[in-house]
């Protein structure tokens, strides 16, 4: 199933509800990799025949618009001698249809970098997460620590920092940064 779903509102006698529908999806890959000492190159290629996406619909309302979705990768690994991991991905990704309706980009690319350290003889965890839409110009930074109390466990505290334009898939939510707190114990 897509866990990207697609909306469609009806209206009912309870008044107008937004039903989100995870359509099923087929996905048919390849990817490559080397290694080069500590650094690692990756390459994927995915295509999804018959996708449903998010359209408009005459009256503005939402539709459901079948394409064919084709998204590239190049990502490059890097694991450093003092513990410190770092990994950036640039993604290409194309949607054929020439339907105006369609709500996203038909060319879309996005990157992101990724990089932790682990302390504390590897109890704790401090790290740092990046995506951005080269389309929009606008992103997401998520930095995180994370420290295993015990083996059981587990702290974590966070943030997810919104910016870039509200037109974005990313700057819609500027106004919404968090801080997220959590504790989790395994059974």
């Amino acid at each position: 199933m897509d866990p990207e779903p697609v909306g469609r509102v009806e209206a009912s006698a309870n008044g107008v509800e937004l039903i989100r529908l995870h359509r099923r999806k087929d996905l048919i890959g390849a990817s490559a990799a080397r290694t080069f000492g500590s650094v690692t190159v990756r390459t994927e290629i995915g295509v999804q025949p018959n996708r449903t996406f998010v359209g408009r619909d005459q009256f503005g309302g939402l539709s459901e618009i079948q394409a064919t979705q084709t998204s590239a990768a190049f990502v490059t690994d890097f694991a450093e001698p003092g513990g410190l991991f770092t990994s950036g991905q640039v993604i290409h990704d194309s949607i054929e249809s020439d339907d105006p309706n369609l709500v996203r980009p038909n060319q879309e690319w996005r990157a992101s970098l990724f990089m932790r350290k682990q302390f504390a003889g590897d109890r704790g965890e401090l790290s740092v997460r990046w995506l951005g839409s080269l389309n929009d110009g606008d992103g997401l930074i998520r930095p995180k620590l994370s420290y295993d109390v015990s083996d059981q466990v587990r702290v974590n505290v966070g943030a997810d920092l919104f910016y870039g334009r509200r037109e974005g898939a990313f700057g819609q939510f500027k106004d919404n940064d968090r801080l997220v707190l959590s504790v989790s114990r395994t059974f």
